[in-house]
């Protein structure tokens, strides 16, 4: 069985970041996260263009 998350103690050890030292680990794990996000978005908009593209190709040989 998994530990329960107590979050008075999470947000409580949120508000003395500066005093542990975690700082760079919670901005390396931030920047993971929008690196991460920014990658989904461009791959979906490709996909997106992809398909416009099939799409285009298909009806061309359909109607030739």
């Amino acid at each position: 069985m998994p530990n329960k998350l107590d979050f008075d103690v999470v947000f409580k050890e949120f508000g003395r970041l500066g005093e542990t030292g975690n700082v760079a680990v919670l901005s390396a794990i931030i920047v993971a996260l929008l690196l991460y996000l920014l990658v989904v978005i461009f791959g979906r908009r490709a996909d997106k263009r992809d398909k416009a593209k099939v799409r285009k190709r298909q009806r061309f040989l359909l109607f030739r």
